[in-house]
């Protein structure tokens, strides 16, 4: 590693305006959405620590850095005492010490006592914190801020975990990103609609004269709602769908992240790529870890396990485990869901099963489907305390189904109090249509596509309003 290369990376060591030159700001200027992570606010920007930035690839993490950085130069923070350097091409733990002494070297020439390193990507490197932990522990880096990202949750945590009196005495060390909810979706498209009008609102308690005022703009939602199912919440597949440019290829990025990811972490190309297939199979539909494995190419359940194990702690699924509502514990050998967390991966996981997304979307029963697996993302986003560990092991968000098959969508877990959600995508709601709400828990929400009533503790509310609460 020379001077020359980390220069390369770091250009506006030599000139502050040429963070505007770099290609992630110039993508972001052009891009046909304006969206920025609410991270971009939050994230502490002194100090001294180890804080972590999680997400799929593609969601944005990289620009994240890009826009934190052109942010600290604007702030008139000494261009020279922030080091970017993305590990995509370095695999071992003490290229991050040689990197960060070459910076080193290169900072004690203006004299620069502090300074925040965004190292990107950085689980790229087995046993990263090897590295940082030699760096606090020698005193080379002891008052630098390092802001670290990564693609895998457990990959991350762990090593992150490995970092104990290390991390700083930041309120919060660990952030995730994750792909847009439908609010935020909004929000891109300057929709002339009231969408805040529920922000802080209970939605399991939703007042209904605020529902009700809102329906006059359900066309409105409506429509944004379909092409929000089309695009998913990745923003560079919603860019590139405004833009009217080739979706194939997005689909086929996503492909490839997630074949990179298994392929690096020294799995099966073909047991992934069957396991996504069954996935599509499954879908909306609950299995045991064996009934799962049926044309799978992977004989083993355990085999099974740890590839949908994995999908779900680098963010692209989720799984939903059966909650006893009688005894409030969760029953880790009933049968459970495997639910894909955005439309842009069920249109990868479609695709690969020779279908077309779009033509299934017309479909009332396939579309049904998907929009349970948008309600899970929205109700992770929401009600899981530590979302950036993955969405293998959820802590809050459950299902339930009954000896005879009786089943409630979703089972919020709050404390030692349960809260149902039943999906009733269709018109004319009746009360048979919720009868297992009411005599089951005697409480809940049902999702409809039109309807909003109040029966007691039981509330309709209509998708496309139900997803504003989030």
């Amino acid at each position: 590693m020379n001077e020359a290369m980390l220069l390369q990376q770091n250009p506006w060591w030599e000139s502050p305006d040429a963070i505007e030159k770099d290609s992630k700001i110039q993508d972001k200027e052009k891009s046909a959405i304006d969206y920025i992570s609410n991270i971009f606010n939050e994230i502490p920007l002194e100090g001294k620590g180890v804080l972590t930035i999680r997400g799929p690839r593609q969601i944005g993490k990289s620009t994240l850095l890009k826009l934190l950085i052109k942010k600290l130069i604007k702030n008139k923070i000494d261009p020279r005492s922030i080091f970017y350097f993305s590990f995509n091409l370095l695999d071992k733990p003490e290229q991050i010490v040689e990197v960060y002494n070459q910076y080193k070297d290169f900072k004690q020439g203006f004299n620069i006592k502090n300074d925040i390193a965004l190292f990107d990507e950085i689980t790229y490197i087995k046993n990263w914190q090897l590295g940082i932990k030699h760096l606090i522990d020698s005193g080379i880096a002891k008052d630098t801020l390092f802001i670290v990202t990564g693609s895998c949750s457990t990959e991350l945590r762990r090593e992150a975990e490995k970092l104990p009196g290390r991390r700083g005495k930041h309120k919060k060390w660990d952030y995730v990103m994750l792909p847009l909810t439908f609010k935020e979706f909004l929000k891109t498209q300057k929709a002339n609609v009231p969408i805040e009008l529920f922000e802080g609102e209970d939605l399991l308690h939703p007042d209904i004269y605020k529902l009700k005022s809102i329906e006059i703009y359900s066309e409105k939602l409506e429509n944004q709602l379909n092409t929000y199912l089309k695009t998913g919440g990745f923003p560079f597949f919603i860019d590139k769908f405004f833009k009217g440019e080739d979706l194939t290829s997005g689909i086929n990025t996503i492909r490839d992240i997630i074949i990179g990811d298994f392929e690096r972490a020294g799995k099966d190309r073909s047991i992934l790529l069957s396991i996504l297939q069954r996935i599509y199979e499954t879908i909306g539909s609950r299995y045991s870890w064996n009934t799962f494995s049926d044309n799978v190419e992977a004989e083993a359940p355990a085999t099974v396990k740890e590839y949908v194990h994995l999908l779900g702690d680098s963010f692209f699924t989720g799984i939903l485990r059966f909650l006893d509502i009688y005894k409030n514990n969760v029953k880790f050998k009933k049968d459970k869901k495997i639910d894909v967390l955005d439309p842009l991966v069920i249109n990868l996981i479609t695709m690969l099963s020779g279908y077309d997304y779009f033509t299934m979307l017309l479909q009332p029963e396939f579309k049904s489907k998907v929009i349970e697996h948008v309600i899970l993302h929205h109700l992770i986003r929401k009600y899981e305390e530590m979302p950036e560990y993955g969405f293998s092991n959820l802590n809050n968000v459950f299902y339930w189904y009954s000896n005879r098959g009786k089943e409630i969508d979703f089972i919020l877990k709050k404390a030692r109090s349960i809260y149902p959600i039943e999906v009733k995508y269709k018109n004319n709601i009746r009360k048979s249509d919720y009868l297992n709400l009411k005599l089951v828990l005697r409480k809940g929400i049902i999702v409809t596509k039109k309807d909003i009533f109040k029966d007691n503790s039981i509330y309709g509310i209509p998708l496309e309003i139900f997803l504003l609460f989030f």
